[in-house]
């Protein structure tokens, strides 16, 4: 059973991915709705502007300052990495590409 997704163009297909696929984009999708998550990346985006790379002392800070940096932004696109899969797939049974 596949639900209904738009994708460009407003175009409706049926995707047909197993249930444990479905469950686990549609949770993601549930969590992305919430005010919570909305507010979790603005503050992880205002934590990200707070490292100021210029007050930094030695190389060991620029090094954990960047492991920070990464982790941020890891965490504020994880949204969009999500969508993006969810969105290949999608584009893959369109095509037809197994």
């Amino acid at each position: 059973m596949g639900i209904d997704v738009p994708i460009p163009l407003c175009y409706n297909i049926r995707v047909t991915m197993n249930k444990e696929h479905q469950d686990y984009y549609e949770n993601f999708f549930d969590l992305f709705a919430m005010a919570g998550w909305k507010q979790l990346v603005e503050d992880l985006e205002s934590s990200a502007g707070d490292i100021k790379v210029r007050d930094l002392a030695d190389a060991k800070s620029l090094y954990i300052a960047q492991g920070k940096l990464d982790i941020l932004e890891r965490l504020v696109s994880f949204q969009d990495r999500i969508r993006n899969s969810y969105d290949q797939i999608v584009l893959e049974e369109a095509l037809g590409d197994d």
